[in-house]
């Protein structure tokens, strides 16, 4: 059992007794949010903090109920600079401001407002990779379309069979869909996970493991996961020299992803010298800003066609 405390000090704050209740209350907040066995001392920001991200909170909600987010695409390449697949990344611009992801989908999962969300990515990315692919709009080196799926909306009970409908409803072949996970899913239950993925797996879909690095995942439990992609996070991409520490890990990375059978990409590609130590020490995958940033379902379609066949 743990405690969160919130404390606000009299005469100091100069009000009475409902508002010295209410002040502690937001304390408490705070300190709920800040983790556990917290203990916060109140002050007049987090009043103006909380209204705001109370009104986050009722415009996320709006944005949700009213189809208010859209979705970009992210090009992968492979070491010959054909486009090999690409990543669906969710926007918001709530009253003429981009809200950043990070943002908006730590409100949501703070609301639970993660699974309607996330519902709606899968879905209209589906969507949209269905009339790519009525349209022939995909080069033949493309594979595959990943989406990233929150550890909530992955453990909801109804995950598959909302999965499922929607491939069966787009008339889009599993194989062609790429679930992203992060290592911080990997602290639930453990066998439930590895049962629920064998299962998507046995259906045909694949599974990469998001800023692989970063998370929770041990090495012995990850090779018994049928993951078929490590993706280098772009923090350790960013900093690549090959006389600092950050190479180093990369390379470790490159050789587990090897030693497992995993296809690698790295993330956050910025500029020649990392494609360049990237593809040299074993990894031919890539996804950053040196090729192309996020772009819209039209650009998308359009930046393809540019590349190589």
């Amino acid at each position: 059992m743990t405690a969160s405390i919130g404390i606000s000090i009299f005469p100091s704050t100069d009000c009475g007794a409902n508002d010295l209740i209410r002040q502690a209350d937001t304390a408490m907040y705070w300190a709920k949010h800040q983790g556990r066995s917290q203990l916060c001392l109140y002050n007049h920001r987090m009043q103006e903090e909380t209204r705001e991200r109370l009104h986050l909170f009722n415009d996320l909600y709006q944005a949700i109920r009213d189809n208010g987010f859209t979705l970009v695409y992210q090009p992968q390449h492979n070491a010959e600079g054909e486009v090999t697949g690409a990543e669906a990344l969710c926007r918001w611009v709530n009253n003429g401001q981009s809200v950043y992801p990070d943002v908006f989908i730590a409100a949501a999962e703070e609301t639970n407002l993660i699974l309607p969300l996330g519902d709606w990515v899968l879905t209209h990315a589906c969507q949209t990779l269905r009339q790519w692919i009525r349209n022939k709009s995909l080069p033949p080196s493309f594979k595959r379309l990943a989406v990233n799926i929150s550890p909530a909306q992955f453990m909801d009970p109804e995950f598959e069979a909302k999965l499922d409908k929607t491939m069966k409803s787009c008339d889009i072949d599993s194989s062609v869909l790429e679930l992203e996970l992060t290592e911080s899913l990997f602290m639930g239950d453990k066998d439930l996970i590895r049962e629920k993925m064998q299962r998507l797996s046995n259906k045909g879909y694949t599974f990469a493991l998001d800023d692989f690095g970063t998370g929770y995942s041990s090495l012995s439990y990850l090779q018994k996961l049928p993951i078929d992609k490590l993706k280098i996070d772009r923090a350790f991409v960013m900093d690549i020299n090959p006389d600092n520490r950050p190479a180093s890990i990369v390379d470790a990375i490159i050789q587990l992803g090897q030693n497992l059978d995993m296809d690698i990409i790295a993330e956050g590609v910025e500029t020649d010298q990392q494609q360049i130590y990237l593809k040299d020490h074993g990894c031919r995958n890539y996804q950053g800003y040196l090729f192309s940033r996020p772009l819209r379902e039209d650009m998308f379609v359009s930046y393809i066609h540019k590349r190589p066949i």
